[in-house]
Parts: structure tokens; sequence; C-alpha cells
């Protein structure tokens, strides 16, 4: 709960836009917990197609070429709304990652992998891909499978990837498997512990009200998915099969994973496409996963 301007002092003179007046004061600041929630106000201009959003598209018609870079860019725009009276998909991790930063002392990519990637034997994950492992990358489709990007025209094999946290990692389902079933057995992988018992079960469970669910990102809306600590938590019994307390998260480019804390069950799905209107078959995946490992 610590105000965000503790670690970016800047940050003290945000703003929120109203419709009406314009640029106006916050009612309480931006706080660490609103950057996990995406509480925080912080948009993005790819989803948000309000004048924010036009803002942000302004902003960043020149593609930031550092986490530090881009997070100073924010500090400049005003907030979608009030912090912790609504839900906006957007840049809060990239200022959470610029946090972490701060208070460690240490670059972001240094410090997941001390922390985390290399202890979890997470070994092809990191930000872009390495020259030697480029012919392992996969290409980008779209709709009907069109081609919309080679893998050796990719800006992660060409080192054009900065480290941040709303995106950049690439991975395998070897390594994110290993850290979902960190996840899903309660923070502990290998007889290691990473992260707290309390700190795993706020992470896991959903922090919004009514009035801030189902989560809307863009055009994309899903009944009974509500938001944790990094991650969207089930707040009920879906119609695709998934279950109340199940926590999961789509990527951009169709890919998936879930945990389902009760059974320890976890899946992914990876596929690099960007047609999002199969987005139900990732939905539907997770419950006929959940539904198999029952079985079984």
């Amino acid at each position: 709960d610590d105000p965000l301007e503790k670690y970016l002092p800047a940050f003290s003179a945000l703003q929120v836009y109203d419709p009406e007046k314009g640029r106006i004061p916050l009612r309480r600041s931006v706080t660490v917990r609103d950057l996990m929630m995406h509480t925080s106000g912080f948009s993005a201009g790819d989803f948000d197609k309000t004048p924010v959003g036009a803002l942000y598209r302004e902003a960043f018609e020149t593609e930031p070429t550092s986490l530090e870079s881009l997070v100073n860019t924010l500090g400049t725009l005003p907030l979608a709304h009030q912090p912790g009276e609504g839900w906006t998909y957007g840049h809060s991790t990239d200022v959470l990652a610029r946090v972490a930063e701060i208070a460690s002392g240490t670059p972001i990519r240094q410090l997941l992998r001390q922390r985390l990637f290399e202890p979890l034997g997470m070994v092809d994950t990191d930000f872009g891909v390495p020259a030697d492992k480029a012919d392992r990358f996969s290409a980008l489709y779209g709709a009907g499978l069109a081609l919309r990007q080679s893998a050796a025209e990719s800006p992660y094999v060409k080192g054009e990837i900065f480290p941040r946290g709303n995106g950049g990692l690439v991975s395998t389902a070897h390594d994110y498997g290993r850290f979902a079933i960190m996840l899903a057995a309660g923070g502990i992988f290998d007889g290691r512990r990473y992260l707290k018992a309390e700190s795993l079960g706020l992470m896991m469970r959903n922090h919004l009200p009514e009035s801030m669910i189902p989560l809307r990102v863009g055009p994309i809306s899903t009944p009974g998915q509500g938001f944790g600590l990094g991650f969207g938590v089930l707040v009920e019994n879906t119609e695709y099969g998934g279950r109340k307390g199940d926590c999961f998260w789509p990527g951009a480019a169709f890919t998936y994973f879930f945990v389902q804390p009760e059974s320890g069950t976890v899946g992914i799905f990876l596929c690099q496409n960007t047609d999002l209107s199969k987005l139900h078959y990732l939905y539907e995946f997770h419950g006929l996963a959940g539904e198999a490992f029952d079985q079984n």
C-alpha cells in the first residue's frame, strides 16, 4: 500500500482526465497495490479508444527505448480514472517493474533472473531471443494463419526489445510450466520457497468489487473474471468449465496459462496468433484440461 511517489517522486503530480473539466487532481495517491491490480488508472493506447487513449498513442508514436524512459513519459499523462475507482488494463505493470528496480537497486532483467528464472531452472526465458536460439523461435500468424511476421523479422530476434513489466519476455512451455507448478504448489518448487504462503494467498484471491467485474480489455469481456495481484481470478464457475478460484491470464498472441489451486492442476497453451476472434478457445482449453485431469 506504499504510495507510488515514495519510489517515483515526480508521480506526486499525476492528474486524472475528466471529460468535462480536463485534467483534475487525484483524490488519493496511486499505490503499489493499485499497480498490481490494474486499478491505478494507467491506460494503454492499444485498447483505450477514449481521449486518454489518444493521448497515450500520441505520446508513444516514437517507441521508448528503455523502461525508465517509458515510465517517465507515463508520469506526464493523465490517468483514465481515479486510483482504485476502476479497472483499466494498461501500463501498470511497467510502472511496477520500475518500482521494483528502484526498491531493489537492481535492473528488472537481472532481478527476475536472480529471484526467479535461474533458481527455477527457466533456462529459455529472457527478454528477446539470443542468436543461438533463434532457430527455435516461432513466426507470428494472424487470421486464417496468414503470416504476420517471420521469426527472422521479429524484434525479439533482432535485439529491439527492452526489459519491462508489460511484456517482452520469451519463454517455453517447459519453463513456464515450472513457474506455474510453483504457484500451484503454494510457492514452493523442488523444496525451495519462492513466495510466502501469505503473499501467494493475496495474489490468488480476487480483490475487485462487483462493480468492476467482469474484466474488460478493449471490446473483450468474459463473465466471471476478477483480478488478484498480478493475474485474473475466477469469481464463479464459468460456462466453459473454469472453476471459482482458478487463476489465469492470456497473452497478446494467443498464449494462456491457468492454475487450479485446489487440485494443483496447471495448464499452458502456446500459439503465436493475433486473431482474437478465437479467444474463446483459450477458455475452452482451460475447462477441458481441468476436466481431463479430474478424470485421471
